[in-house]
């Protein structure tokens, strides 16, 4: 009875249709309707926000412990790349257990003068993976310089040789399953 009267002022209602769903708010002291729909991504859409995105969050999994963490990344066809310190909490994680889940998102505050109105406009792209680190020279030389095309727009950027790649590992996530929601 009480955990109802808390819930009374706010009312939600999810209706799903097809790939759509709405998920509407109904406040009951005030009367008023606010519709927010919510709409999976194609595949399309969700190879596009992974190309756009600066960055994106990794998480890794040791035993029963995850870990989360932002980096820069490549997003090419069915694969992502990053790369990564040769040693760390990371690497260590991936080395053990080289299933991963990546998520990147694109997001605008919508304020209201009412507390309980905000919303958010947003996309959001989650992958799962396996991970695998690059070996070879020329695989991991051409990663890394698609990635330095990727964030130097500028094309300041000094060239990166071998020496340079031998300082860093360069993981490669193969997408193996990847969904997408947006609000917009």
């Amino acid at each position: 009875m009480q955990h109802n009267r808390l819930r009374s002022s706010l009312l939600r209602r999810q209706v799903s249709i097809g790939r759509t769903c709405q998920c509407v708010r109904r406040s009951l002291s005030q009367k008023r309707v606010e519709v927010t729909v919510k709409q999976s991504m194609t595949r399309n859409e969700m190879e596009a926000l992974l190309s756009e995105a600066l960055v994106g969050r990794l998480g890794t999994c040791n035993r029963d412990e995850p870990y989360v963490v932002p980096i820069c990344f490549l997003h090419v066809e069915d694969k992502i790349y990053f790369h990564s310190r040769l040693q760390g909490k990371k690497l260590e994680n991936m080395n053990v257990n080289p299933r991963v889940c990546f998520q990147v998102d694109d997001y605008n505050l919508v304020p209201s003068p009412r507390p309980c109105d905000f919303s958010m406009h947003y996309r959001s792209v989650i992958v799962f993976g396996r991970v695998r680190f690059l070996e070879d020279s020329e695989e991991k030389l051409k990663a890394l310089k698609a990635m330095i095309d990727k964030y130097d727009i500028s094309h300041s950027a000094e060239p990166i040789d071998e020496r340079m790649a031998d300082r860093v590992a360069v993981g490669e996530i193969t997408v193996e399953e990847m969904s997408g929601k947006k609000n917009i």
